[in-house]
């Protein structure tokens, strides 16, 4: 029988041990049903479809995939360690079987019949004409289970797939046939001591999806076998910070650490990890949290923090020689540290000193996203494993391009109605695949790539070569600008909120969120940003328009109106939401749609289909539930608000410009060029410049957003220009900006010269809005600038 297991006289003594969850798959295929005889067959009804005797039925997930493919490695014996009950002792090692490469017989109906029957004896092999007596590959040689409890439940997730033509492998339901094996008690270790008994261990693999395998305790056995405790340990965890890697010693030999993008989407919600070809910041943050060497800090926007061992809650965790972080559309990045891998405190110092070198790796296979993905991450953790074991001399991102390969033709055997045998793929998850590969692209420094990032949101926000990179300030939203800050991290929350939402087929409530801010701080046009991102129906009313609480019911019948005639999801913004109507608070009218989606109208009831509501508001948080004169009901409108609230005046510097509006205030220096050229003497724009660093750099993306048009697009301007973009201060945040950018004068070609800023001195309009340095008022001044013949280069879309 193909790769049964050796005899033991002939088995190696050093040992592969692969721990954690283990599932069988199953997928079952449906499709539409509609039959008149049929006794009330709901919204949806299909009938199983199990015609195609080679269709893939059943396959490995988690642990036992890894396992399944781990037996390949030359020169080791490989033990699998997880938690099943033990009736399935008969049947689940069928899946496992080196003989079943084609998966082709497995499924949900003939697995019953490869159990024992009482007094009729065992059942009958899948891949030939006799009995499992006969099978070669013995269950108990290499696999231990933890669980002595027939409380364990069934390890089974069974996925109900779409076969209708036009829709074909979309995932219709999903029924996981197991539960937490932390709430199943204590757990047996004797076995996996007797089975690895005169082996050495050469490496530990641990697959951990949460379920309760991986534990302390199951650490600390794992560390009492022969050989573990200087073994080579790779990870690949869907958990955030979980508990049980408290328990692995700091001198561990932890060569690599797997996660995927969901895990991923959840340590930093609502980012995007690239930008063209290019790493996006968020990219960066996550590579260095996953390897304990850098550790980025909301409080330190210039960047990461540069001691590891004070760097995070998980610096005291042993340091991963590789990261690889697996997105959804067949690209990865991973980080490689270079030369002396021993996670020592000498190597944590070389590390803190800078003398630790540290390679990232872009891969991007450059091929379209599949519409399953079952089990692709640890099809690509399984083949980075195996080429790491045989010690190959390639290189790690040529290893990172070949798993990613291998992942691919998993994915891409399991999707649609193509569906193939993939068996020989984990027979052969160190090797190519069966597409020709071209070599990858040259590894990055990582450090080169986070000053170019900390360079572009400090400053002007220049990087080498006199280039401005407009597309790092956009974000996760596009046009949105907003550097580093704690603002871009809220506005992500945001993002990651709506996105959710709007993912989410059946919402149990409509999303609510609030963004508060003095006019002009940019609410509506966030509100627009966000509709844009996802695709989503945008309707807008304000309620500063509203004459009377009619309308505002009228409004909301034309919102159910619009939500009942479209198919996509929609975001309702309102604006205004405190002002008064007729004497009183409009926020009353608003209690109901936004918990429980009705509204009331001559009397009847009517309902809304579930929204995503974003209110916004002049009067802080603050003011509405509480004050001198709180808003009507205000404290119970934002108990009922299940998403972000954002103060996009506080975000964006706005105390700080509430002072020198104050300063503006006291006289009219919008007509008084005497008075106004004195609001610069004490200093005003010298306190705000270290306050407001990041915001300030903002403010030069954004004069830049608002002067480029698709019909005069800029691609140079002279850095006096810019300087003066950082140095102002718009009194009334974006629409200042906005008023300032249409005042510019004469601008031909593609160049903004420092002769095409409007003259403050001769417009009081202007000086009402935008705060600048004195030498701007000076003739003699702006023509020396206008002089220095220094321009920097905008560049729009990413390049590599």
């Amino acid at each position: 029988m193909p790769d049964a297991a050796a005899p033991e006289t002939q088995t190696p003594h050093t040992a592969i041990l692969v721990v954690g969850d283990w599932f069988i798959d199953e997928t079952w295929t449906l499709s539409p049903l509609n039959l008149h005889h049929s006794s009330q067959p709901g919204e949806h009804h299909y009938e199983v479809r199990h015609d195609r005797p080679l269709v893939r039925q059943t396959s490995p997930c988690g642990a036992s995939i890894v396992y399944r493919a781990l037996r390949n490695v030359p020169g080791h014996t490989c033990f699998g360690v997880g938690a099943w009950n033990p009736a399935d002792e008969e049947v689940f090692p069928c899946a496992l079987c080196p003989a079943e490469r084609s998966y082709s017989r497995l499924s949900h109906l003939n697995l019953r019949g490869l159990a024992p029957a009482p007094g009729r004896g065992r059942g009958l092999c899948s891949q030939q004409d006799a009995t499992t007596d006969d099978c070669e590959w013995t269950f108990g040689d290499t696999l231990a289970n933890l669980a002595s409890s027939d409380t364990v439940p069934t390890n089974r997730i069974i996925r109900c797939e779409s076969d209708s033509d036009t829709d074909p492998g979309r995932v219709l339901y999903r029924i996981d046939w197991e539960s937490d094996l932390s709430q199943s008690g204590k757990f047996g270790y004797g076995s996996l001591t007797e089975k690895t008994k005169g082996k050495t261990i050469a490496a530990v693999v641990i697959v951990d999806h949460g379920k309760g395998v991986m534990r302390k305790e199951t650490i600390r056995a794992i560390l009492e076998l022969d050989g573990a405790p200087k073994a080579r340990w790779f990870i690949r965890s869907k958990m955030e910070d979980p508990a049980w890697m408290k328990a692995l010693p700091q001198d561990l030999d932890l060569e690599l650490v797997v996660i995927d993008f969901k895990l991923a989407d959840h340590l930093k919600p609502g980012r995007e990890w690239w930008h063209g070809p290019n790493l996006g910041r968020a990219g960066l943050e996550l590579l260095g949290e996953l390897t304990r060497t850098f550790w980025y800090r909301e409080d330190s926007p210039e960047g990461p923090a540069a001691n590891p061992t004070t760097a995070g809650p998980q610096a005291c965790l042993p340091a991963p020689k590789h990261a690889v972080v697996l997105c959804d559309d067949n690209k990865l990045f991973a980080l490689e540290l270079v030369g002396d891998g021993n996670p020592s405190a000498h190597m944590r110092r070389r590390r803190a000193q800078g003398r630790a070198k540290h390679r990232c790796h872009l891969v991007d296979l450059d091929r379209a996203k599949q519409r399953a993905n079952t089990g692709r991450t640890s099809v690509l953790f399984a083949s980075l494993v195996a080429q790491r074991l045989q010690s190959g001399p390639d290189a790690f991102g040529l290893q990172c391009q070949r798993a990613l390969a291998v992942a691919y033709e998993w994915t891409e055997a399991s999707s649609g109605s193509g569906r193939r045998p993939h068996g020989m793929i984990l027979s052969n998850v160190s090797l190519p695949g069966n597409h020709p590969l071209p070599a990858p692209p040259p590894p990055k420094n990582y450090d080169d790539l986070w000053r170019a990032w900390i360079a572009s949101s400090s400053g002007i926000g220049t990087v080498r070569n006199n280039k401005l990179q407009l597309w790092r300030a956009e974000g996760s939203l596009k046009k949105y600008i907003c550097v580093g800050s704690p603002k871009r991290t809220a506005i992500n929350r945001l993002v990651w909120s709506v996105g959710t939402f709007k993912r989410d087929p059946d919402p149990a409530r409509p999303l609510s969120c609030l963004v508060t801010g003095a006019p002009g701080w940019g609410k509506t046009f966030l509100a627009k940003c966000l509709a844009d991102r996802f695709g989503m129906e945008f309707v807008e009313f304000s309620m500063a328009q509203m004459a009377s609480s009619e309308e505002v019911i009228d409004c909301l019948t034309a919102i159910a109106a619009i939500l009942s005639r479209t198919e996509r999801r929609t975001l309702v913004f309102v604006d205004e939401i405190n002002a008064p109507i007729q004497g009183f608070d409009a926020i009353p009218l608003f209690l109901g749609p936004l918990w429980d989606g009705h509204f009331m109208k001559d009397g009847h009831s009517h309902r809304l289909k579930r929204c995503a509501w974003v209110f916004a508001s002049t009067s802080s948080l603050k003011d509405m539930v509480g004050g001198d004169k709180p808003t009507t009901k205000g404290s119970d409108f934002v108990s009922r608000l299940n998403g972000p609230i954002l103060d996009l005046t506080e975000l964006s510097g706005g105390p700080s410009r509430d002072a020198i509006a104050e300063e503006l205030g006291k006289a009219d220096f919008g007509e008084d060029l005497a008075a106004y050229r004195l609001i610069g003497r004490p200093g005003i724009l010298e306190r705000l410049e270290k306050a407001d660093a990041p915001l300030r750099t903002e403010q030069v993306y954004s004069m830049l957003s608002l002067l480029d048009r698709p019909d005069r697009p800029i691609r140079t301007i002279q850095r006096a220009v810019l300087q003066l973009f950082h140095d102002m201060v718009p009194v009334n945040g974006f629409r200042s900006m906005e008023i300032l950018a249409a005042r510019f004068e004469e601008v031909r070609g593609d160049c903004i010269l420092v002769s095409n800023v409007p003259r403050f001195e001769e417009s009081a309009e202007l000086r009402r809005h935008v705060l600048v340095p004195l030498e701007w008022l000076d003739p003699e001044e702006r023509r020396k600038k206008g002089e220095k013949r220094r321009f920097v280069v905008i560049e729009r879309t990413p390049h590599p």
